[in-house]
């Protein structure tokens, strides 16, 4: 019993001095509750292995402070590792409370220096609130670091009123009620006729995109918004956007009067006359009523075929359609022509042998042929070039099925 005593004291002496060499904080601290298990290991080398651990703890936290103040922005790795440092510290009770507490200090307070030296509105805020929620922190910097939130605030408030940018409007007035949800007296540091006017700004502003680039019915929603904002809109871009969402409404109505299509039609002037007109232009809207009108005396046309059948093969001639003037052109020139075609050519403009057949695609090699299909080509060509972009000309593309 006694030599397995020895070996047991030799081997909690020797693993307690290989973690002094190895300057092994967890091994050290393995071996020190070891050895002192075994009442024969000598207590000075106990007590020695200790202050080494004091020292190599103390030299922890230093280093985890050291990198926090290289790299201590909020939710950083280094502020995670001091941090993580700080309770290890605190549980071995070992560590000098003075530098336990300076460690403190400088986790609530380093995520401050960061944000304030890179101007971050949004880290500021974080860095804030965190400093503030931490014993420790230096109430100076705290008011140092709010002073600086509410300039690079106003700043931002300033720019995007000076530009009129509203994506910079709308970051600094969320800023703003980011503050507001947070800490009331400090987000009543900032102007507040300067907030109105920003507000004033931006609405001003994405009333005036909205107009430039939005459809009916976002533009719609974006007028109503404005109006319902409370915000002072500017009066002309207000006005211009009103000219506008009349402008597409009476468009889209005049779109559903050209196809003549009953049910979508009779729906949006019924729509539009339950919003008193809305903003469709009152002729539009009393012609469109009268297209309804006519509309419903018109026979209705052949009922779609039911789902899996095929199509029915009688069609109602519509009433409205002129037959004679729609398709007499066609009728007057093909009178008199009982013959089929016995050629046919197509002319493919950029291809190196642009005369085709029309059957084979193959090239045209004639001369005569391709002397004659360039002349006719060319007569009418100079026959369309004198109604080009009239609706005479565009009346003859319809013919023509284009």
């Amino acid at each position: 019993a006694t030599v397995i005593r020895e070996a047991k004291v030799l081997l909690a002496t020797q693993s307690l001095r290989a973690a002094m060499e190895r300057r092994d904080v967890a091994g050290l601290r393995t071996a020190i509750t070891v050895a002192e298990g075994e009442a024969e290991v000598d207590r000075a080398i106990i007590k020695e292995a200790k202050a080494l651990l004091v020292e190599l703890s103390t030299k922890m936290l230093e280093e985890a402070m050291d990198r926090a103040r290289k790299g201590g922005a909020p939710g950083g790795s280094s502020l995670s590792a001091l941090k993580s440092a700080i309770a290890t510290a605190e549980a071995e009770g070992m560590v000098d409370a003075t530098v336990i507490q300076e460690a403190k200090v400088l986790l609530a307070t380093q995520p401050l220096h960061t944000a304030m030296e890179q101007r971050d509105v949004a880290g500021l805020r974080t860095a804030i609130a965190g400093a503030e929620g931490q014993m420790g922190a230096a109430g100076a910097m705290i008011e140092e670091a709010k002073v600086m939130l509410v300039v690079l605030t106003t700043e931002g408030l300033e720019s995007g009123i000076a530009q009129r940018s509203v994506a910079m409007l709308q970051s600094a007035i969320d800023s703003v009620e980011a503050i507001e949800g947070v800490d009331q007296t400090l987000a009543e540091r900032i102007d507040s006729s300067l907030l109105a006017e920003a507000r004033a700004c931006l609405a001003t502003n994405s009333l005036r995109a909205a107009t430039k680039w939005y459809p009916l019915h976002d533009l719609g929603l974006a007028v109503a918004a404005a109006e319902a904002s409370g915000q002072a809109v500017d009066g002309a871009v207000l006005a211009e956007a009103r000219t506008r969402l009349t402008q597409l409404a009476t468009d889209e109505l005049a779109t559903l009067m050209y196809r003549r299509q009953l049910e979508p039609l009779a729906a949006a002037v019924a729509e539009l006359e339950a919003e008193s007109g809305g903003a469709v232009e009152a002729a539009v809207l009393a012609e469109a009523r009268t297209l309804v009108a006519v509309l419903k005396t018109e026979p209705r046309g052949a009922e779609p075929a039911p789902a899996g059948t095929h199509p029915m093969d009688t069609l109602t001639e519509p009433a409205h359609i002129d037959t004679a003037a729609a398709v007499g052109p066609f009728v007057m020139q093909c009178k008199g022509k009982g013959n089929e075609a016995q050629n046919g050519y197509e002319f493919w403009g950029g291809d190196d042998q642009p005369w085709r057949k029309s059957v084979d695609k193959s090239p045209v090699t004639a001369p005569a042929v391709i002397a004659s299909e360039t002349q006719h080509k060319e007569e009418a060509e100079a026959d369309d070039k004198a109604t080009a972009e009239t609706p005479d000309h565009a009346a003859k593309l319809r013919r023509c099925g284009v």
